[in-house]
């Protein structure tokens, strides 16, 4: 669970909020375009996941993913996807 420890998001308006649990990592990140990524690591999951989600619940018609986004491999990655949702065209 060490990825989820290290993250940083570099962005002053974001909302970062942790729904994590003994079992399980979990932290959503809100961007002011509307959407944002629900980011989970631990039993059950397959490595580090991400989910591009808006107010109202997981988002599958981003030209990101149309799923959720398996075995992050390391933080650039992460960063990476993370930019990409904050950049999507706003929605509000």
């Amino acid at each position: 669970m060490t990825m989820l420890n290290e993250l940083m998001v570099i962005t002053k308006d974001a909302k970062i909020t942790d729904h994590s649990n003994a079992d399980m990592q979990r932290i959503r990140i809100m961007f002011p375009n509307g959407y944002g990524a629900s980011i989970i690591e631990g039993d059950g999951s397959y490595g580090v996941e991400l989910a591009v989600i808006t107010a109202e619940g997981l988002c599958y018609d981003t030209d990101i993913t149309d799923d959720v986004i398996c075995n992050i491999e390391n933080l650039e990655a992460l960063n990476g996807y993370l930019e990409r949702v904050k950049a999507l065209p706003s929605i509000v």
